[in-house]
């Protein structure tokens, strides 16, 4: 790709960008022919530069959809960043035709827009991609995680706010909350393995608190679940000791007020004897 491009579009130079149109008027074609670099429109959605990207979407909106050598389209690009207003400007891009929806593109590792917001915190650009497509909500990543997978791993508590408020707003809402990764794992257990607990109460339905507190108990630091059959029958012995302790301080309680009452009929029976001699 033309190096002055690539220098346009860094600093968001319409100017160059006009000139170079008119040098060459498929100066943007020739640019999307070459796959495993980013295009123009990467770079300048990259660095946030909205003016730019309006020009190059108008000229050529087809750009929008283009992916570099991760797969990403630049829409990844500026959701990772935080680039509202290019988040925007980029959305807008006429791509309906091609039958491609912006915010439902994965990159090679199956993340959205919607994730690369999440995973960096980008609350008001994840808000703008579930208003113009609340669907995005639903997707999940090569290794099966969602959103709040991503946001939970990332530690981003405000993120993790945000999506439990849109996804249960959803009728599947259950099932999203509920969703497991590859490894077996729902948001709610990386949490509570990350001792994550503002995030548990956001989480955590009201009809399923008793069967997720009783679950989690059996999660360690690594989030791996505890299904030791020698672990059970600890507990199971430690409540049978605690019972039969019990038993034996009742039983000692017993004994010991039964001998304290022999003890006074002992001592009290020859007064008694005596008080009735003539």
């Amino acid at each position: 790709m033309d190096q002055r491009l690539v220098r346009a579009a860094i600093y968001g130079d319409v100017t160059t960008l006009h000139n170079l149109l008119k040098e060459d008027p498929q100066i943007l074609q020739k640019a999307c022919s070459v796959h495993f670099a980013d295009s123009a429109l990467h770079v300048a959605a990259q660095c946030g530069k909205t003016d730019f990207v309006n020009h190059i979407v108008t000229r050529m909106p087809s750009l929008a959809t283009e992916t570099n050598q991760q797969g990403m389209i630049p829409l990844h690009l500026a959701a990772f960043e935080g680039h509202v207003e290019t988040v925007r400007e980029l959305l807008k891009a006429n791509v309906d035709d091609d039958g491609v929806n912006q915010c439902l593109v994965k990159d090679e590792e199956g993340w959205t827009p919607l994730h690369s917001a999440t995973q960096k915190g980008k609350i008001v650009v994840m808000e703008e991609l579930i208003s113009v497509y609340p669907q995005c909500l639903e997707q999940v990543t090569a290794k099966g995680e969602t959103v709040l997978h991503v946001a939970v791993k990332a530690n981003q508590f405000e993120a993790v706010k945000v999506l439990a408020e849109r996804i249960k707003r959803l009728p599947n809402f259950q099932t999203l909350l509920k969703a497991q990764d590859q490894n077996g794992k729902s948001a709610y257990q990386l949490a509570a393995a990350k001792g994550q607990s503002q995030v548990l109460e956001l989480l955590k339905e009201d009809d399923d608190k008793g069967d997720e507190i009783k679950e989690e108990r059996h999660i360690n630091i690594e989030g791996e679940g505890s299904d030791d059959p020698k672990a059970s029958k600890k507990l199971q012995s430690n409540a049978s000791h605690l019972f039969q302790d019990a038993i034996l301080v009742v039983a000692t309680l017993i004994i010991t007020l039964t001998y304290q009452a022999l003890i006074w009929q002992v001592l009290h029976q020859p007064f008694t004897e005596m008080a009735v001699l003539p």
